[in-house]
């Protein structure tokens, strides 16, 4: 099966529903500039990365130049350029319904590689025709739908350089460029410079040929040529076969665009190959051979769109583009046929899944708030272990994140850690909650430029949404956040965690009064100023209870290093009430153990009380707390002390180390 080379409406293939085609726009100068993508061997690349994972999945890896098999890991390494394998090559295209059965003899070549042309293999060919010509030569199977999602997705990395893109199988995408030039010139260009629009237009030819290489999931990318012209059929027509720049773009002015098509041969023009192959009998070889025929005499060689071809010949290109629309979720499938154990060579298949779905969310100029992503397990297997079929591993992002290294990042900190209760057969990458990418202004010490893509170096404050949503899907959502003053006198419930505003789902404003913040609320009463507990640096969220408190011995207890050598001093009894536990002080000189260290006592003051505090909860509290200081003695032998802050608990007893 082959898709049909007869010229229709561009994007019959874009919008699963009928769009009405928009009439062309035009620029300043009167005319409007389409920018044809032709990626020439699409379906070769497509088949050739299918025939690398089935052989990788067998067991086998290609080697340079003999396509021997050596043992190798499955869905792991890179695959090996057709070009470099030395192989002959060649794909037939099928329909959904010719999947089921072998593929017949007299099935019709789609695409043939370079080796196998030079032993004269071509497409239209049969099977059994090319092989007789070459006794090894390669037949992929390939679904014409996977031709039309690949066209799909490179329309969408497409929509960053122009509003209105389309696609037409096999190979062509369209994006309409009328007045966008200047935004893709270079920074650095003199003034003069600037203001060319031809010099604009090569660089965004430029950048968009990177993109769509940068956005191939293939080893070295998709083979891309560009052409810029005035219309979609010339476009497309010169970027098959016109001679480009060495980048491999090509931007023809408006006054030049009749003598480069006139260039061109006959089979540049969109006409059947049997009307194309009987005009070359006639002696028509090039376009300037066309459009030399008189009007009376065209129509009986050209048929019903003699009227189209000879305007085409002269320049004229009005045919609109048909607008593309993406779906309005993006999501990246990959699948295989064994089953394999373990998270690393997913990790493989999941950087070709993030790279394709972070171009994808740049063309939209979107990012992604939500991501989730789902391992298709053995279901026999996942049944015999009684797990479930599917695992699902969601990532709640701190901020909207869309670059390729981001993504990965966050995903793969999490798939790392996972174990996999049964063999994989498959990876959905979904970003279901998307939002508008908001990128940062230029920094010359943040952003550098390399290759086509911005990339940050890490230190500046733009890394950290990537740090939060790295933390969340490695820590899990409730343990990363930020502190938040929390109205209680209870010193382990006067701040809490909360989670990061970006996390924060949103919530419907309500009509009420606006509640003043904590530092603005009067929560002691009028009158004499209260001395406010210091809280020490660290804080127990839950209270440490002594154990062990021993009264001092002697009435002597303290022992501490006086100015200029060791000495001792009277115990003083501290004011308020007595601080017992049973028969136990917690005085200058007790002893008390925690964290299997023993600790003595040498200095104790008061510091506050809490009387009823909380008294409508089940649980009310009511402590006296001490500021102490602990002394201790080290592995090396050295006396070691800090102070601390200690509560008794006047309603239950005890002594409980708060921080």
């Amino acid at each position: 099966m082959t898709f049909d080379s007869a010229p229709e409406p561009s994007g019959v293939h874009g919008s699963p529903e009928p769009l009405v085609a928009e009439a062309p726009r035009v620029s300043e100068a009167g005319l409007r500039r389409i920018a044809a993508v032709v990626l020439p061997e699409l379906m070769l690349e497509l088949a050739w990365d299918h025939f690398c994972t089935d052989t990788q999945r067998r067991g086998g890896k290609l080697t340079q130049g003999a396509g021997a098999k050596q043992q190798g890991s499955k869905l792991q390494g890179p695959k090996l350029p057709l070009l470099a394998s030395g192989l002959p090559f060649a794909v037939v295209l099928l329909g959904d319904q010719e999947l089921e059965g072998e593929v017949p003899a007299t099935a019709q070549l789609a695409a043939v590689s370079k080796v196998a042309q030079r032993f004269g293999v071509r497409a239209g060919q049969t099977i059994a025709e090319a092989c007789a010509l070459v006794s090894n030569l390669i037949v992929q199977e390939l679904v014409q739908r996977d031709v039309i999602e690949e066209l799909e997705r490179l329309a969408e990395v497409a929509l960053g350089f122009g509003a209105t893109v389309s696609y037409e199988a096999p190979d062509t995408v369209w994006v309409d460029v009328t007045g966008v030039a200047h935004l893709f010139a270079p920074a650095d260009l003199p003034p003069a410079a600037a203001r060319d629009v031809h010099l604009q237009e090569e660089q965004l030819a430029l950048q968009l040929a990177d993109r769509v290489r940068q956005a191939s999931a293939f080893e070295g990318g998709h083979t891309v040529r560009v052409a810029v012209a005035d219309g979609p059929r010339v476009a497309q027509a010169l970027a098959r076969w016109g001679r480009l720049a060495r980048e491999g773009v090509l931007v023809v002015r408006p006054e030049e665009t009749k003598r480069k098509l006139a260039e061109l041969p006959i089979v540049a023009l969109p006409l059947d190959a049997e009307r194309i192959s009987w005009l070359s009998r006639l002696g028509l070889h090039s376009i300037a051979d066309v459009a030399r025929l008189p009007p009376s005499a065209a129509s009986g060689r050209l048929g019903e769109q003699a009227k189209q071809i000879l305007e085409l010949c002269q320049g004229y290109d009005p045919e609109p583009l048909t607008p593309y629309r993406p779906p309005e979720l993006p999501v990246e499938h990959s699948s295989w046929e064994d089953p394999i154990d373990g998270v690393e060579p997913l990790g493989f298949v999941l950087r070709g899944l993030v790279a394709r779905l972070s171009s994808r969310l740049e063309g939209r100029g979107e990012a992604a708030q939500l991501l989730e992503l789902v391992i298709h397990h053995d279901r026999s297997i996942a049944r015999l272990r009684s797990v479930a079929p599917e695992t699902l591993l969601r990532f709640e992002l701190s901020a909207p994140l869309w670059r390729e290294a981001e993504l990965l990042r966050v995903v793969r900190s999490r798939l790392d850690h996972l174990k996999v209760a049964a063999p994989s057969l498959g990876l959905t990458l979904t970003a279901p909650v998307l939002t508008h990418a908001a990128p940062a202004q230029l920094d010359l010490a943040r952003s550098l430029a390399v290759g086509g893509k911005a990339r940050t170096s890490g230190s500046g404050p733009e890394s950290l949404p990537v740090l939060l949503a790295e933390l969340v899907a490695d820590l899990g959502k409730e343990r990363v956040g930020v502190l938040e003053v929390v109205d209680s006198h209870r010193p382990e419930s006067r701040s809490r965690l909360t989670a990061v505003p970006g996390l924060k789902k949103g919530k419907r404003r309500s009509k009420k009064r606006r509640v003043e913040p904590v530092e603005q609320q009067q929560l002691l009463p009028c009158g004499n100023d209260v001395e406010v507990l210091e809280l020490p640096s660290r804080l127990f969220s839950h209270p440490l209870a002594l154990s062990n408190v021993q009264a001092p011995p002697h009435p002597i207890a303290r022992i501490g290093g006086w100015a200029g050598g060791e000495g001792r001093a009277v115990r003083r009894s501290p004011p308020g009430p007595v601080r017992r536990r049973g028969d136990e002080q917690l005085e200058v000189g007790a002893t008390l153990s925690f964290g299997r260290r023993l600790y003595a006592v040498t200095e104790v003051r008061f510091e506050s009380r809490l009387d009823g505090v909380e008294w409508w909860t089940p649980h009310p509290v009511s402590r006296d707390y001490w500021r102490v200081t602990l002394e201790t003695q080290s592995l090396k032998g050295q006396r070691e002390s800090f102070d601390a802050l200690v509560f008794v608990d006047r309603l239950k007893g005890g002594y409980y180390l708060q921080g």
